[in-house]
């Protein structure tokens, strides 16, 4: 049984950190996208560069999950959620210092690590929960957290319009300053992570111990898992879902701007309908 109102430790104030930690991370990982236009205007890129751009960020994300998977099997999911939280603020608070398309695609790599708190998200909700529930939250978990994507679009071109609306703001004003915002709250909630959060049930993270040469059988490692099959499905049916759900957030606000020549604020207002739809149809998946 859970409760989606209760925030009670352990059980559900887990959840609402691991939720909530994957949110933040997917708006700074996807705070670029909506400012798109105003990025390549203001640095005379190419639609290619930004393209670029989104590359760098999933690729990271890709190489960082493989990764963490490991390291959060010895360190237990809040520690490794917290780390890459504060990890990613860093490149993100310092975005605004890009110059061209290099500077671009180092800083979008360096954010992308942030989509591994997937990860601890999941791994997080996995210890927390029974079996006959587990895949209800890590959906509703998953799902939400996927939320970012939208609210990133809405999120970010409101700071944008913000910043703007100085007279002493310009566009290219407008997009460097964008991003302390994100930054603060990857800072923030990673605090709030590590100093709030159970690793599991039982409190403090104990890595599991590997009996299976005490019982005569040759230990599972990830060769083992490549080999299977089952997994290879698996990761085509995710990297075809998924990769297209990242590229879409990726570039839908720029497309709206070029195709229907709308404004930056209006093409990412209506950008963010698509990653809004998280909030129901992920979530959706796990009860069934």
């Amino acid at each position: 049984e859970y409760k989606i109102n209760s925030y009670a430790r352990p059980h559900m104030r887990a959840f609402h950190l691991a939720w909530t930690s994957f949110l933040i991370a997917f708006i700074a990982w996807f705070s670029f996208a909506p400012l798109g236009p105003a990025i390549k205007k203001t640095l005379g890129l190419k639609r290619s560069d930004l393209l670029w751009g989104n590359i760098a960020s999933v690729l990271s994300t890709v190489f960082a999950r493989f990764a963490v998977g490991p390291i959060m099997d010895h360190i237990g999911p809040r520690k490794g959620q917290a780390f890459l939280l504060m990890f990613a603020a860093i490149p993100t608070w310092f975005a605004g210092l890009i110059q061209g398309v290099v500077g671009l695609c180092i800083v979008r790599g360096l954010i992308g690590i942030v989509g591994a708190t997937f990860v601890g998200c999941q791994f997080w909700c996995t210890l927390m929960f029974e079996k006959e529930i587990a895949g209800t939250m890590n959906a509703i978990a998953g799902g939400w957290g996927n939320l970012g994507g939208g609210l990133t679009q809405a999120i970010m071109v409101g700071i944008y319009a913000m910043n703007t609306s100085s007279p002493s703001c310009d566009a290219e004003c407008g997009w460097r300053n964008a991003f302390f915002i994100p930054a603060f709250a990857l800072m923030f909630i990673s605090v709030l992570v590590y100093t709030l959060g159970d690793d599991c049930p039982q409190g403090k993270y104990v890595p599991p111990v590997d009996t299976s040469s005490t019982r005569g059988e040759k230990k599972a490692s990830a060769v083992d898992v490549a080999k299977n099959w089952n997994v290879w499905v698996l990761v085509l049916q995710y990297a075809v879902c998924f990769g297209m759900e990242l590229h879409v957030n990726n570039t839908i606000a720029l497309y709206y701007f070029d195709r229907f020549d709308l404004s930056i604020t209006t093409a990412g207002l209506i950008a963010s309908l698509f990653g809004l739809m998280n909030l129901f149809a992920r979530a959706w998946g796990g009860m069934i």
